[in-house]
């Protein structure tokens, strides 16, 4: 699951790359053509090649056919005439509002809300405003690209990291010291100078320690779920 989610700060980490590329060269409107072509592209090739989930096939009898050809790919041998069933298929009704408020879950309910909010709060605003932040500080867009290119790479080895640490450790223990170096590490960026004349070495670094540590705590939480 871990793997899956980190696509999203690897995604962000190769438009940074792009923009390293590109935008010196092309500018920023062939930037955005390349970055709405490669997922054209690659929305094409997964209609190709990804297959259907055999849970939602097995329900479709209609679609059993297609069923047994994507099992028949993956080594299994199923008669021509064969039926599917589910066994872990449940009939679980889904909770109203006015259930997750209730006194007994009230409490969790906000906690998780306010959990989820402030991290995707803080990787959004770092996805979106870290390029800006730097270019308007008087940097170049190279140094634009290369912090959003951190700020991403970070958060996919934090993502990992974190997974590994709350599979050895727990989970309370891990989302906590995460979200404690997050915290620490937005106040250390938030005492750095930025101009012109800024080294940006140290200020990339700090976007890759900072974005490992914001990204790596939202990933943990899908896990826990």
């Amino acid at each position: 699951m871990t793997l899956t989610i980190v696509c999203v700060p690897l995604g962000g980490a190769l438009a940074g790359v792009l923009g390293l590329r590109i935008l010196p060269a092309l500018g920023w409107r062939a930037l955005y053509a390349v970055g709405g072509v490669i997922p054209l592209a690659a929305a094409l090739l997964l209609l190709r090649l990804l297959p259907e989930s055999p849970r939602f096939l097995a329900r479709n009898p209609r679609r059993w056919p297609e069923l047994a050809r994507i099992l028949r790919r993956t080594g299994q041998a199923v008669p021509p005439q064969a039926t599917f069933v589910d066994p872990d298929e449940q009939t679980d009704g889904r909770a109203s509002l006015e259930q997750l408020l209730a006194a007994d879950l009230r409490s969790d309910t906000l906690a998780l809300w306010g959990a989820f909010f402030s991290c995707l709060l803080a990787v959004y605003l770092g996805f979106n405003w870290v390029p800006a932040m730097l270019t308007g500080a008087g940097m170049s867009p190279t140094v634009g690209s290369a912090g959003i290119a951190a700020f991403n790479l970070g958060g996919v080895v934090g993502a990992i990291a974190g997974a590994l640490a709350f599979a050895r450790l727990g989970s309370k223990p891990t989302m906590l010291t995460m979200a404690g170096g997050a915290i620490v590490g937005a106040l250390g960026m938030s005492a750095m100078t930025l101009g012109p004349t800024s080294a940006s070495p140290p200020i990339v670094a700090m976007l890759g320690v900072t974005g490992g540590l914001i990204n790596a705590v939202p990933c943990s939480r899908r896990l826990r779920k």
